[in-house]
């Protein structure tokens, strides 16, 4: 069994499983006060990698003690007469474990991705990290240098199925010391900026963080995307520092598949058939009691369609990753191909699928239509 850090860190780069923890790696190695050869780690980390890494871990190590290379001995020698400090041990270890444990959490949020749980990852995430930065911020007393391991840090990480989860970090001053996304924030005193409702948002977030910790709902722009967006918050001081660290979740994205088919009935009640055909992502295919269409076949039946007023309800979206399902109730004065319908509420079934030209209609279910009035 693998005890010592170095082995592991030698072999997570030797068997390619670098790219695993690429941005806490590169960061490690790009610093010159961090060792990555330290040991005198124990068990406890180890049993704390991941399950398949520790087996090609552990295989690696097999195959090494019967064919040793000679770089490998020569690479090993170097690493055993470097100097090892506390301080080195302690700071490679906590990155190293943030790195693990972000990586989970990435991982449970590619799988479900509500609010609740969103709220639940934003706030354990930033707990973590502040504690692992709060760790390793006491130990180096020079502000520049302080300031430049925080930005080194958060600049790569993201999170959430979009990658739209990112770190922030100010000072109580409402000075930005660190943002992922906006780097034109840094070093810049947001004490008095306001959002598009007027809210102060940096100063609520520094009190939040003055209290230990809390959410707070602002607007806020969002990578990828154009105007500011509604979003909550998270933020925690990191102890034995004058920071808070911060990240949040877009509230827009939990309610983006109701917006989605939303805009999709507008379009179609204004008959803007061509608005409708930029909407439908090559391979779509729908559903309806008498059988299948394909992309030009529903197309070709919206273009029958004479849409009135209509009510949507009852609204269940998922997501997982580029994909969003949307099921709802419509009722509605429709005609199609002249005939008219009744507006009893009936459900429906929408996909949408994150192409490179935005979000696009996919897949549609239509499996109890509106009646047919009798005349």
């Amino acid at each position: 069994m693998i005890q010592n850090k170095s082995n592991i860190l030698w072999r997570m780069s030797r068997w390619n499983l670098k790219p695993r923890c690429s941005s806490i790696l590169d960061f490690l190695h790009k610093r010159e006060d961090v060792d990555p050869g330290v040991s005198d780690v124990s068990v406890p980390f180890y049993l704390e990698l991941p399950t398949e890494m520790r087996a090609l871990l552990d295989a690696g190590k097999e195959r090494e003690i019967k064919n040793p290379r000679r770089e490998d001995v020569v690479f090993q020698d170097k690493i055993n007469t470097k100097e090892r400090t506390p301080m080195k041990n302690r700071l490679t270890l906590v990155i190293l474990t943030a790195c693990i444990f972000l990586m989970s959490i990435v991982s449970v949020s590619a799988a479900i991705d509500t609010i609740e749980c969103n709220r639940n990852i934003a706030q354990t995430t930033v707990h973590s990290t502040a504690i692992g930065l709060g760790e390793v911020l006491k130990n180096i007393t020079d502000e520049k240098e302080r300031i430049h391991l925080i930005g080194s840090f958060i600049d790569p990480i993201r999170f959430f199925p979009d990658k739209s989860g990112y770190f922030y970090v100010y000072n109580y001053d409402c000075v930005n010391t660190a943002h992922a996304t906006q780097k034109d924030l840094v070093g810049k005193n947001l004490y008095n900026y306001k959002d598009c409702k007027g809210k102060f948002v940096i100063r609520e977030l520094a009190e939040a963080a003055r209290k230990g910790g809390g959410f707070v709902e602002y607007y806020w722009a969002q990578p990828d995307l154009t105007g500011t967006h509604k979003k909550m918050g998270y933020v925690e001081p990191i102890p034995n520092t004058k920071y808070f660290i911060g990240t949040g979740v877009y509230l827009d994205e939990i309610t983006l598949g109701e917006t989605l088919v939303r805009q999709l009935w507008a379009d179609l009640k204004d008959r803007d058939i061509e608005a409708v055909r930029k909407k439908f992502a090559d391979g779509f295919q729908s559903v309806h009691q008498y059988g299948t269409n394909n992309r030009e076949q529903e197309i070709e039946l919206l273009k029958g369609l004479n849409l009135g007023e209509y009510t949507l309800s009852n609204f269940q979206t998922t997501r997982n990753g580029p994909v969003i399902t949307a099921a709802y109730f419509i009722s509605a004065e429709e005609t199609i191909n002249g005939k008219r319908l009744s507006n009893n509420p009936t459900p429906r079934m929408s996909v949408f699928l994150k192409t490179q030209d935005g979000w696009q209609w996919i897949a549609h279910a239509n499996l109890k239509p509106m009646e047919q009035i009798k005349q």
